[in-house]
């Protein structure tokens, strides 16, 4: 039984919809984001918020490290697991009492099983914001749950009233698989001030990453095994972001420096970042980070997803090529920083995250305009619904390390 309803504005569409994102990640440690999900849902909200649509994330943390934290820069509940994944009686009362115009969720499975419902009792508009192709990158990686994937997406595109996706290409799988409202919201970053000059004194690569996320954790072995014997011997290779104890066996090549709260210091002394991926979806938060701080990055097509004239501010090549270019921009400091200059001025123009809130706030309105006048999505079927009970790829690579812990309060 849905609790009853907050009155609406009368308005056929209100200049700042209310939003309600919700988020089940194991990828905070208080406010700080570990994971790209987790940077990109807090820092695109934050900015939303900032810009005057009320914006709420409901959140349900897995991660033991976490704790609940009153220094979001948006209204922030947190959810214990069982609200979420079990008995999500006490999210409807949060919904019930938000009463947003605008329901987020970007976890397929919780699309399927209940994002429509959700959505239909709160009267708000459901967007599902697809990070990836998921059946693309589970073959990739060699899950076998590439066919449960495939048709899970095909229904929570089906049960969304919008797709929010990151990339034309992820935008061009969404229409494939039938959404009519499909609109492209990138990442972001925080361009924060001008980078300091560099010291040519260390040779340091860096990479940034989670690398509990298999591509992650493949891309760290090829930097032990293949980048590290071809550089120079005096060459630091960094690794920073959560790593599983099973990476620490490659220290001897490959410095593990796990997660930073001051990312952008890290950065600024490095020489030159990597993107090593040949596997993934959506659009890489690491590479915006890296223009950020004025690096030139050296990386696989598969990056560079989602960015334009990679060629004007990046070196893009096939993996068996990267150790080449590397160790050429090494030995090259005018080329570093014309292409780091460039990086830098490519996220100060295009990527920073006010400009995706102002995007995002866009296509939600637009999103609720057509869920106003009637074009809304359907409810899955109950045999799709109950294949959506089993847990996400990410939740179970979770689960081989850790039991779920459920907040003690909301």
């Amino acid at each position: 039984m849905s609790a009853p309803l907050r009155p609406r504005p009368t308005s056929a569409a209100s200049s700042s919809p209310t939003v309600a994102v919700l988020l089940d990640t194991a990828g905070f440690l208080h406010t700080l984001p570990l994971t790209g999900a987790a940077a990109r849902t807090a820092r695109l909200n934050a900015w939303l918020h900032r810009r005057g649509a009320e914006t709420t994330l409901l959140l349900c943390d897995l991660n033991p490290a976490s704790r609940p934290s009153g220094a979001w820069p948006l209204p922030v509940r947190y959810l214990p697991y069982a609200s979420v994944y079990e008995r999500p009686d006490r999210l409807r009362l949060h919904l019930a009492e938000l009463a947003p115009d605008v329901l987020v969720l970007s976890n397929t499975q919780l699309t399927v099983r209940y994002g429509r419902q959700l959505a239909e009792e709160a009267g708000a508009a459901l967007v599902y914001e697809m990070h990836d192709d998921e059946p693309t990158l589970l073959r990739s990686i060699d899950d076998a749950g590439q066919d449960t994937a495939a048709v899970l997406q095909t229904a929570a595109v089906a049960a969304a009233d919008g797709v929010i996706t990151f990339t034309d290409r992820d935008a061009a799988t969404a229409r494939r698989l039938g959404a009519t409202a499909v609109h492209v919201v990138p990442c972001g970053v925080d361009p924060g001030p001008a980078p300091r000059p560099r010291s040519s004194a260390e040779s340091r690569v860096v990479f940034v990453g989670n690398c509990y996320y298999e591509p992650n954790r493949r891309a760290v072995r090829w930097l032990h095994e293949v980048l590290a014997p071809s550089l120079p011997p005096e060459t630091v290779i960094e690794v920073i972001g959560r790593y599983p104890a099973s990476l620490r066996e490659l220290a001897d090549r490959v410095r593990l420096r796990g997660p930073l709260r001051d990312l952008r210091s890290a950065l600024e002394t490095a020489t030159v970042a990597v993107a090593p991926r040949e596997s993934g979806g959506g659009m890489k938060l690491k590479v915006l980070d890296y223009c950020a701080a004025g690096l030139p990055v050296v990386g696989t097509a598969e990056a560079f997803v989602g960015f334009a004239e990679t060629g004007q501010w990046a070196v893009e090549a096939d993996l068996a090529e990267l150790p080449g270019h590397v160790t050429a921009l090494l030995g090259d400091e005018v080329r570093r920083h014309r292409l780091g200059r460039r990086a830098r001025h490519l996220v100060e123009q295009y990527y920073s995250w006010s400009a995706q809130a102002r995007a995002a706030h866009a296509a939600y309105s637009a999103i609720l305009e057509r869920h106003r006048a009637g074009t809304r999505g359907s409810v899955p079927d109950t045999e799709i619904r109950a294949l959506a009970a089993e847990p996400p790829y990410w939740l179970r690579e979770w689960r081989g390390h850790t039991t779920p812990r459920t907040h003690a309060s909301e």
